[in-house]
């Protein structure tokens, strides 16, 4: 019995190391094969992945690229406008100066017109006054001549009378002269 009690668990086990072997080679291959077709599930899940990553990337930047020349598109039209805004603004300053100096203008020249009407009046009536004037001295001078002429007449007929008089005292003297040298 001694021999039974060591072949049998021997054989058993042999037959357990050759069952076991064919197990542990065949559980190996299924193994390697479900890791194989795990790793070429992981690797078609990650290259698909992958693809969804870069084609969300190309989408991401074609996205970001069409925002960027939306943005700016909206800055050079902003740009345009502020521009065009500053233009109009500074077109409306300039107006509004033009306008002040204008206006600053228009009142200087209207105190001057003053001021020239004011002389023009003073003017005229300094016209006035030196026509009247001259008015006058023509008259006056008229009447002056006239004044000469008139007392050169008399005073001609003054010496006539002063020269007639002393004639007749003359010729009166010679008559009183001739009555005395007759008596």
């Amino acid at each position: 019995m001694s021999k039974s009690y060591v072949i049998i668990p021997v054989l058993a086990l042999g037959a357990f190391g050759y069952f076991y072997h064919g197990f542990v080679e065949e559980d190996h291959a299924r193994q390697t094969t479900r890791r194989l077709a795990e790793k070429q599930q992981r690797d078609t899940k990650l290259a698909a992945e992958t693809a969804a990553r870069k084609k969300a990337l190309d989408d991401a930047l074609a996205a970001q690229n069409a925002r960027k020349k939306a943005r700016e598109t909206r800055e050079a039209a902003e740009r345009a406008r502020a521009d065009k805004r500053a233009a109009a603004i500074d077109a409306r300053d300039k107006s509004f100066r033009e306008n002040e100096k204008l206006t600053r203008q228009k009142s200087r020249l209207q105190r001057e017109i003053a001021v020239e009407d004011t002389a023009l009046a003073a003017l005229a009536a300094d016209q006035k006054t030196a026509d009247s004037e001259s008015s006058f001295l023509q008259k006056y001078t008229a009447a002056a001549t006239q004044n000469t002429a008139a007392l050169q007449a008399l005073l001609d007929k003054i010496v006539a009378l002063e020269r007639a008089a002393a004639e007749y005292a003359a010729a009166e003297r010679a008559r009183a002269a001739a009555a005395k040298n007759k008596d």
